[in-house]
């Protein structure tokens, strides 16, 4: 039978750079990355270390910056914790992090208002909130933040 040859694979610091160069990645995903493309543990834990001591992968800004990016984007605590987990961060990293965004209730607040203006065709006052709160926890509010605001809503109405 005919084999074909196999594919050479590129040196796995340049794929971690080519990689890199899209977007940003935590030390978990470029692992992933790493492991999927086929590269060896022994290949894939050089690269790793050499990328950390380049500054190329760092979970600590990453964790920041991502927390900041699901905040501005109407996130609340709850989603970004579990989004942070999901990428395999440091819990101590994700406390930092979260204490760098803005407080949760500048951030429901904003969601709030959005979705408020979204139902302003709703007559019904239970579907109205029933929608909202489910809007807000979807967002990763607590239902103490989500009740604050509802409160605040109904006195200035």
């Amino acid at each position: 039978m005919n084999e074909s040859p196999k594919k050479e694979l590129p040196n796995p610091l340049d794929y971690a750079m080519k990689l890199l160069g899209v977007r940003p990645y935590s030390e978990y995903e470029l692992c992933q990355k790493l492991q999927k493309k086929g590269y060896s543990i022994k290949e894939i834990n050089s690269t790793l270390v050499d990328c950390m001591r380049y500054g190329f992968i760092n979970d600590e800004l990453y964790a920041k910056d991502y927390a900041n990016n699901l905040s501005a984007k109407g996130y609340g605590k709850f989603v970004i914790v579990r989004k942070l987990r999901e990428k395999r961060i440091a819990e101590p990293l994700i406390d930092s992090a979260l204490s760098q965004i803005a407080t949760p209730l500048e951030d429901a607040k904003r969601s709030f208002d959005f979705k408020i203006r979204m139902l302003k065709t709703e007559k019904d006052p239970k579907k109205h909130r029933e929608k909202l709160y489910r809007f807000m926890l979807t967002r990763g509010f607590s239902s103490d933040v989500i009740r604050q605001l509802y409160d605040d809503y109904l006195n200035c109405k």
